[in-house]
C-alpha cells in the first residue's frame, strides 16, 4: 500500500502563513477604508473620496479565513475534515462571497444619499468607474472640484521615473 506524498513542513506552514497574511491584510484594508471614509464624513471635509475596493475586502477576508481554517484543520493539525467542519467552512465562505457582492453596493448607496443630502456633488472629472470598481469624488463646492482636477492632471503629467 503506497502512502501519498506528504508535503514538506515548509510548504505546509508557508502556505498557512501565506493565507493568514492575506486574510489579515484584507481585513486591515477594509478597516482602513472604513475609517478613512468615516473620518472624511465626520470632519465635513470639502472633498470626500469614496473608493469601494476596501469594502470588497471584508468579504474577501472572511472567505480567506474560511480557507485558512480549512488549511489549519487539515494540513497543520492533520485532522480529517468532518461533515460538520466542512459545512461550517462552506457556509462561512458563502457568507464572505455574499458580503463581497452586497456590502460595497449598500455602502455606495448610503454614502451617495448621505452626501447628496448634505450638499455634496459628484466631481465627474476625477471620478472613475470600471466594471464593479468605483472611485467617486464628492465635493462641497466647485472650487474643490477644480483643485482635484488640477491635482489629477499634475499627477498624470509627471514622469514615472
Amino acid at each position: 500500500m503506497n502512502k501519498p506524498n506528504k508535503p514538506s513542513a515548509l510548504i505546509r506552514y508557508g502556505g498557512f502563513l501565506f493565507f493568514i497574511t492575506l486574510s489579515i491584510g484584507a481585513l486591515l484594508w477594509f478597516g482602513w477604508a472604513s475609517l478613512s471614509l468615516v473620518e472624511q464624513i465626520t470632519k465635513s471635509m470639502p472633498a470626500v473620496i469614496y473608493d469601494n475596493s476596501g469594502f470588497y475586502m471584508l468579504g474577501v477576508s472572511i472567505g480567506l479565513f474560511a480557507l485558512t481554517y480549512a488549511a489549519l484543520h487539515e494540513v497543520i493539525l492533520q485532522l480529517p475534515l468532518t461533515k460538520s467542519v466542512t459545512k461550517r467552512i462552506t457556509h462561512t465562505a458563502f457568507v464572505g462571497i455574499g458580503l463581497m457582492i452586497i456590502l460595497p453596493q449598500i455602502v455606495n448607496y448610503a454614502i451617495d444619499n448621505h452626501l447628496r443630502n448634505n450638499g455634496y456633488k459628484m466631481c465627474e472629472q476625477v471620478s472613475s468607474h470600471w466594471l464593479m470598481y468605483k472611485h467617486i469624488a464628492y465635493v462641497s463646492n466647485a472650487e474643490t472640484c477644480i483643485e482635484l482636477i488640477f491635482e489629477q492632471e499634475k499627477r498624470l503629467s509627471e514622469p514615472l521615473f
